[in-house]
């Protein structure tokens, strides 16, 4: 990581203070908000109400001091994710080391039985189920090194299920895993 100015954590690991970007996936109706409750220092929440304000942020900004950033809502799947980080490394000059990920793992049949909102009405059981496969693909092929990310994703990838959080892979090491 450029910035050694470390002073933000996530699950007790230190972060640079700026430019980090942290995706955090998860099906429809996970709890994201709890992962964003577990990260310590200063964070912009970058979604679609936000991206034109820290869009700005981040232009004018030191090219070493960016904002520190979370994406919640922009990712479904595996073209979602390579757009989601194409962006953050060539439009918004985020180091590839410095986008981290965060999968968090619910059970799908709570979330069927809570039946998430969208918009004015509930969500089908085979909406919720795919929104689920979809995000396990994605993790999985991404720890498993089927996807060719290496030019804008290399960070950390976080596994967290029921409030546990473990390190899958650490920035860096393109197709090294710790299980």
């Amino acid at each position: 990581m450029k910035n050694k100015d470390k002073q933000i954590t996530f699950s007790d690991v230190q972060y640079p203070k700026y430019n980090t970007a942290i995706i955090v996936v998860g099906g429809v109706g996970t709890d994201k908000q709890s992962v964003i409750d577990k990260l310590s220092g200063e964070w912009a929440i970058l979604n679609d109400e936000t991206e034109k304000t820290i869009r700005e942020e981040i232009r004018k900004a030191d090219p070493e001091k960016k904002p520190n950033i979370v994406i919640t809502d922009w990712v479904e799947d595996v073209s979602d994710f390579i757009n989601c980080t194409f962006v953050l490394t060539y439009k918004m000059g985020y180091d590839v080391i410095d986008i981290h990920l965060v999968w968090k793992i619910e059970d799908v049949q709570v979330a069927m039985e809570q039946k998430p909102i969208s918009e004015d009405k509930g969500m089908s059981d085979a909406v919720i189920k795919s929104s689920y496969y979809m995000i396990d693909k994605l993790c999985n092929d991404i720890i498993e090194g089927k996807l060719s990310l290496e030019k804008n994703f290399d960070g950390d990838i976080w596994y967290i299920e029921d409030d546990s959080e473990i390190l899958i892979k650490n920035s860096g090491h393109q197709s090294t895993s710790i299980k």
